[in-house]
């Protein structure tokens, strides 16, 4: 399926596929590290996770405006990625949740200077006729790093239990073979890059383009997005799930397992999902979508 797509866009995949693997070998784990092992409570958590991804939102806006910038997008790439295989091991050395916080926050700030670079990157080797299997497959082998993560994490456990430092420790190999591998790549600043599709009639002004659309956002538009914002503000992180789950289980021994069950259970649905919003709409398949998702909290809530 995805045979024929440029080296670099494979490059890019596996470092992906390394990177979440350490990530998400770590992230469902987390709680029953902050609470059990170091004594933090749900509120520490919360605010642990909720600084995270903000540090990432607020620096994906940030690094894509240098980067449509600036011709060169690896060196933000590298960067980025350096950063969080950097952090991310440090977890392992930690004995309080401020240091958590610290490490959990430069990972997340690594995330959010890398992305934007990347997709330009991965656009510069995308045609009009592959955009999308070339985006699909990079997200393809995102997933297969974060089911692949976990399952490695619970098979690790299952020999060394409670060797939870040690597991921390040996994400930085992941993280290396990622770094490494984004040095293979050779930037593409020519050609059939997005940011060089022109979309406007000719003798129409970028700027002025740019400006008109931000005048002329419809207001369904601008709804929808009211819509986005009041469920993410009640969108809870998946650390306070993790954390409910740890203890109904009792142990963490097999969270990342189930963890990696969830990955695939949404790997499996957002194709599902996107079949059915061609045939019955979108609005119908995102307001399906909140009902399973409140059913699932409410569950959770009485568990």
């Amino acid at each position: 399926m995805f045979f024929g797509l440029p080296k670099p866009v494979w490059l890019l995949g596996w470092v992906s596929l390394a990177t979440d693997s350490a990530t998400e070998a770590i992230y469902p784990l987390l709680p029953f590290f902050l609470t059990r092992v170091l004594g933090a409570d749900a509120v520490s958590l919360g605010i642990v996770e909720g600084a995270a991804e903000a540090a990432n939102s607020v620096l994906k806006i940030l690094s894509g405006r240098i980067a449509d910038r600036s011709a060169r997008k690896r060196p933000l790439v590298l960067f980025g990625y350096s950063v969080s295989s950097l952090a991310r091991p440090l977890i392992a050395v930690t004995t309080n949740w401020p240091q958590v916080f610290m490490v959990r926050v430069l990972d997340r700030v690594g995330k959010g200077v890398r992305g934007a670079p990347r997709d330009a990157m991965l656009a510069t080797w995308a045609t009009p006729q592959t955009r999308g299997k070339v985006y699909g497959f990079h997200r393809a082998m995102d997933h297969a790093g974060a089911v692949l993560g976990p399952a490695l994490a619970s098979v690790f456990l299952l020999f060394f239990p409670d060797r939870y430092r040690t597991l921390f420790a040996l994400t930085i190999v992941p993280g290396a073979i990622a770094v490494a591998l984004i040095l293979l790549v050779k930037e593409e600043t020519e050609a059939n890059s997005a940011a060089d599709i022109r979309l406007e009639p000719d003798g129409v002004d970028d700027t002025d383009s740019r400006t008109a659309a931000r005048q002329e956002l419809p207001r369904a538009f601008t709804m929808f997005m009211m819509v986005l914002t009041l469920f993410a503000l009640g969108n809870s992180t998946d650390a306070f799930l993790l954390l409910k789950l740890t203890d109904v289980a009792g142990s963490a021994k097999y969270v990342p397992l189930m963890w990696a069950a969830l990955h695939v259970v949404k790997a499996t649905t957002s194709v599902v999902g996107g079949s059915w919003s061609d045939r019955i709409g979108r609005r119908t398949v995102i307001a399906l979508g909140w009902l399973v998702y409140a059913v699932v909290y409410a569950g959770f809530a009485v568990s």
